[in-house]
């Protein structure tokens, strides 16, 4: 079960980065079996960074870290399935 969940995590980052190409500095979602994954792209740097939530939260607990680093790098934060925007 582990095993399964940490592969649609890495597809879920794979095809964030494949998308943030085409849509920088808005609220995107990812349309699973299971659901809607929504998260935000910000900035345009070479390099990327992604925000992942813990638990209790949603993407919007990184808001101050994606002002920050968004000038430098591309930011991507996400809401996990469960969690804010995203279905369940």
């Amino acid at each position: 079960m582990i095993k399964k969940g940490l592969t649609l995590f890495a597809l879920i980052l794979f095809l964030l980065q494949v998308f943030s190409i085409i849509a920088i500095g808005t609220e995107k979602s990812v349309e699973f079996q299971t659901g809607k994954v929504v998260y935000d792209i910000e900035g345009d740097g070479a390099n990327t960074l992604v925000f992942v939530h813990c638990w209790t939260c949603n993407k919007d607990f990184w808001n101050n870290q994606v002002e920050f680093f968004k000038s430098k790098f591309k930011v991507i934060s996400i809401d996990l399935p469960g969690h804010g925007d995203s279905d369940k």
